[in-house]
């Protein structure tokens, strides 16, 4: 039931005591429950976002899920990858990509603005502390695979191990689609097993170190996983109800993807 322009206290966070304007609805988690987490508001319009989405897709963080989604080809798996780093119209990237790696690319930016525009992931960048509201796309693009490392035998038939292992595959065996730049983020993703890394809060914490130390404005990200554990119910709660649809949506434009 639509709720409209009601004002809600953010109840999943102690840090924000502002209430602020919204339009409201029920969600459920994966047993179908209402939690609280529907108490959370958003605002109507975040001055913040186009900027948080430039930083999130520079940064190029959130591998997890974006492989999870594509199909079980090397093509789809490539285009899930290189949809962080190219640009250009489904047309130009017809000239430099197999037809199966330009789907996975396409795939990837429909995940992403679905993504970006989802109640949820407003909500969630909201609990996140003041200095880190900047950052708020980067911090729960990782926050979200931390959960989905986590909670990764409700979502697949194999072992988180045996996935990464496929993964890290492809990207060795189709170098020549990635390019030397990009191969050299690949082999550190592997010789650090950042797929599974993010299972883990010193996983989280020295992804953030990591990042923070590519540009000084980015220090604010040292530290955030203790938002995660200040507020990990609440983060948990919003990734169980996000993800299922993002799966949904992602099978109805990607058969042969998880759903299907």
């Amino acid at each position: 039931m639509l709720i409209p322009k009601t004002r809600l206290t953010l109840l999943c966070t102690n840090r924000f005591e502002d209430t602020l304007t919204t339009q409201e609805h029920p969600i459920r988690n994966l047993e179908g429950e209402f939690t609280s987490f529907d108490q959370v508001a958003i605002p109507r319009y975040d001055h913040r976002h186009s900027f948080s989405y430039t930083l999130r897709t520079q940064q190029a963080l959130n591998f997890l899920a974006h492989f999870h989604l594509a199909q079980p080809t090397d093509g789809s798996r490539i285009g899930a990858l290189l949809g962080d780093f190219v640009r250009g119209t489904p047309e130009s990237l017809q000239t430099r990509f197999p037809p199966e790696v330009v789907d996975g690319i396409i795939l990837h930016r429909a995940i992403d603005r679905f993504t970006d525009s989802h109640e949820i992931f407003l909500k969630s960048k909201k609990i996140l502390s003041q200095p880190r509201q900047r950052f708020a796309g980067i911090i729960i693009d990782i926050y979200f695979d931390h959960f989905l490392a986590q909670f990764w035998s409700n979502f697949s038939e194999v072992s988180l191990k045996t996935f990464t292992a496929e993964i890290y595959g492809t990207l060795e065996r189709r170098t020549a689609w990635l390019g030397p730049e990009i191969s050299k983020i690949t082999k550190r993703m592997k010789i650090e097993n950042w797929l599974e890394t993010y299972g883990t809060i010193a996983g989280l914490a020295l992804t953030f170190r990591k990042v923070s130390q590519r540009r000084t404005f980015l220090t604010p990200l040292i530290g955030a996983e203790e938002d995660l554990k200040n507020h990990y119910q609440c983060f948990t709660t919003a990734f169980r109800s996000f993800y299922p649809e993002l799966m949904s949506f992602s099978s109805e434009r990607n058969p042969g993807g998880p759903l299907s």
